[in-house]
């Protein structure tokens, strides 16, 4: 299994990035992936446009009482 280490750093002059952990060996692969933070992590989106943005699909039950109708039917069937 892979061992993840998370490191931040910054770009140096030159467009150049150094990094130094103690955990990796002289001449040992590695692979490094580098990940820009989007503008958009800065501002939170709101939880309702979230909920908005999602695909249209399956929904839960319109009502308290047609979601207790179907949590004791489904629990009718474990019984059978």
């Amino acid at each position: 299994m892979p061992h993840t280490i998370k490191i931040k750093t910054t770009v140096l002059p030159g467009r150049r990035i150094e990094v130094f952990s103690p955990d990796l060996q002289e001449g040992e692969q590695v692979e490094l992936l580098i990940v820009r933070p989007s503008e958009q992590s800065t501002h939170p989106v709101p939880m309702l446009q979230l909920v908005e943005r999602l695909p249209e699909g399956p929904r839960s039950a319109v009502s308290w009482e047609e979601l207790e109708r179907a949590l004791n039917e489904e629990k009718a069937a474990w019984e059978r």
